[in-house]
């Protein structure tokens, strides 16, 4: 609790709310991305979705990402990502239907037809 109290209190200060010097900031933990160069997974087919990965985690390009598995034939789709990058955000849905966004990931380069913002 007090660290978060702490990074809330130094955020004030770099803003220049609160008075006083603040402390440095810290590293990044991965280099800034284009808007542009986020990419999104969506299900291939309807199915049981299993990733293979954690926010947070780097993804290569053509890596596997998420396993979408059909319940009646067992057939499993794997879905790649097409960029590298940072995999920054996954939906915590557990069944997809055809389409549904997956989990998105942070590439470096601007991709074509790239969409900027979504919700």
């Amino acid at each position: 609790m007090r660290v978060d109290a702490a990074a809330l209190y130094a955020f004030l200060q770099h803003r220049g709310i609160l008075a006083g010097t603040p402390p440095p900031m810290p590293a990044l933990l991965q280099p800034a991305t284009p808007f542009d160069g986020s990419l999104t997974l969506r299900a291939p087919c309807a199915g049981f979705v299993v990733f293979l990965h954690k926010p947070g985690a780097w993804i290569e390009r053509d890596e596997p990402v998420v396993h979408v598995i059909d319940p009646i034939t067992g057939a499993t789709q794997v879905v790649c990502s097409a960029t590298r990058g940072v995999m920054y955000m996954r939906s915590a849905i557990r069944f997809a239907a055809t389409g549904v966004q997956l989990c998105k990931v942070a590439g470096a380069t601007a991709l074509e037809g790239g969409v900027m913002v979504s919700a």
